[in-house]
């Protein structure tokens, strides 16, 4: 699969705008030109998640809501003989790609506001004729569409404390677990157990909890007493594990410190949970202004990350830094810039 073509109608800051596109694109500008709204365009079409929420007024071009938001994307099919994103796509759209038009296919959302209940209620649509494009049924939020694409956002802010708190369980997924994991997982609940009587059984710990819970019944008459226990206990060992940073030949463990190292492992750790995602879903990622808080080397790092590596594959970047383009090869180039207070 190749992404050839992208059209915004009506969405925001964009009247009519057609955009051809490679597998990797660039989108670069000034401040609040429109490259953020691109990408919204993007996970408007793609993401259940976005699209659930319908259309707001205020993401109809000028606030008209008698217009049409439109959001078309274009794909070129013609790899289908060795390609498995090709392959996947024709195997699941069935009768909606037509014997005329073998290689080229579009999907498309269309929003018309609803004064009624105040939204634009998104439609989805795909074909291989752009005229006569097959309306795709959607069950609550989800719909046949969510079973090809898979959007993965990555904003500027992104957070290491609070990605690897997000994706712990799925990370130390526990049914996956060996039969020497079990063991040792026995062993460490048997040990949590000891440790809290060992807790409890502190001077400190015992007049604390009398005083507490002697607070407390003040309060509230209960017969309840208040315990100090150990998290590690009663959440599972997994939920206290966080990254600290080991330099070689050096046994000490240093907390991951340093806003541009936290953001790497960040982007290390998203790469990791999207090559061990289970099914075959197409994996298109959309990275805003990734340059905050990287220096040039890192920069530099992640731009061989986005242009090199097989996990980005089909993506969108935002970017004011020429540091983050220097791996660039057969990508598209998109400038997004303001005319007479509309933008092109």
């Amino acid at each position: 699969m190749q992404l050839k073509s992208l059209t915004i109608e009506n969405f925001r800051n964009f009247e009519k705008v057609n955009i051809d596109l490679t597998n990797q694109n660039v989108c670069f500008g000034m401040n609040d030109v429109g490259k953020t709204n691109l990408l919204y365009a993007i996970r408007f079409l793609l993401d259940r998640d976005i699209r659930k929420n319908g259309f707001k007024e205020s993401d109809y071009f000028r606030n008209e809501r008698d217009r049409v938001i439109r959001i078309t994307l274009g794909v070129d099919l013609s790899d289908r003989l060795k390609d498995e994103d090709s392959q996947h796509i024709i195997a699941k759209v069935g009768g909606a790609r037509s014997s005329n038009e073998l290689d080229n296919f579009f999907f498309q959302v269309e929003g018309t506001y609803d004064i009624s209940e105040e939204v634009g209620i998104p439609k989805i649509y795909w074909g291989s004729n752009l005229k006569d494009l097959d309306e795709i049924t959607q069950n609550g939020i989800y719909s046949n569409l969510d079973n090809l694409f898979k959007i993965v956002y990555v904003d500027p802010t992104i957070d290491l404390e609070k990605t690897f708190s997000k994706n712990r369980r799925q990370i130390f997924d526990q049914n996956k677990l060996d039969e020497n994991d079990i063991t040792i997982s026995n062993e460490i609940k048997t040990l949590g157990i000891e440790m809290n009587k060992k807790i409890s059984s502190m001077g400190v710990i015992q007049s604390f909890q009398d005083t507490i819970t002697e607070e407390y019944r003040k309060l509230k008459k209960e017969k309840i007493n208040i315990e100090m226990k150990s998290e590690i206990t009663i959440n599972g060992y997994f939920s206290n594990l966080i990254p600290y940073i080991k330099k070689e030949n050096d046994d000490n463990i240093y907390p991951t410190s340093g806003d541009g190292r936290k953001k790497i492992l960040a982007y290390s750790l998203i790469n990791h949970l999207i090559q061990a995602q289970e099914g075959n879903k197409i994996i298109i990622h959309l990275v805003e202004e990734p340059e905050n808080s990287l220096h040039r080397s890192m920069q530099i790092a992640l731009s061989k990350q986005l242009f090199n590596s097989k996990v980005y594959k089909y993506f969108f970047l935002s970017t004011h830094s020429s540091e983050l383009l220097y791996e660039m090869d057969n990508t598209s180039l998109i400038r997004i810039y303001s005319e007479d207070r509309i933008y092109l």
